[in-house]
């Protein structure tokens, strides 16, 4: 909660990647389970390949009672799988190593100032020199002026 009152724009887009992936996992899910079980079985759930569903009609012609039962319906079953898959397996950790959790994460070390993307291009370079030398080829050497070799 700390952290949110803090930094209140970064909360909101961890939460909302962390709810994309959520999302996009049970979607995946979904699909899994639909190529293993019966057709029909999923009924209630619609399915996006289907060429007849039209998303925008459903909305046009659908009752608003019909709109609020599947919201309703969407929250249950959204919830409780948000329960179980997270809530849950954390409290359980809580308790089972409660001087492991809750996580607290420092940035003391100076390695961690350093931006990723300079660590990860000097990590580049680095295993681009020791290729160039296991090829007998030392970086000094290599110009990277192709051009002239080919006229």
């Amino acid at each position: 909660m700390d952290f949110f009152s803090v930094f209140p724009l970064a909360s909101s887009l961890i939460h909302w990647v962390v709810g994309i992936f959520y999302m996009l996992q049970i979607s995946i899910f979904v699909s899994l389970l639909r190529g293993v079980l019966r057709n029909g079985f999923l009924y209630f759930l619609r399915d996006p390949v289907d060429l007849n569903y039209n998303p925008f009609r459903d909305l046009i012609d659908a009752t608003v009672h019909k709109h609020a039962r599947r919201v309703l319906l969407s929250i249950a079953v959204y919830g409780s799988l948000i329960v179980m898959l997270v809530f849950l397996p954390v409290k359980l950790a809580m308790r089972v190593a409660p001087s492991i959790f809750p996580l607290d994460i420092s940035v003391s070390d100076p390695f961690t100032e350093i931006p990723a993307d300079i660590y990860f291009g000097a990590h580049d370079d680095l295993n681009s020199n020791r290729n160039l030398r296991a090829n007998g080829t030392s970086a000094d050497e290599f110009d990277g002026d192709e051009q002239s070799d080919s006229k």
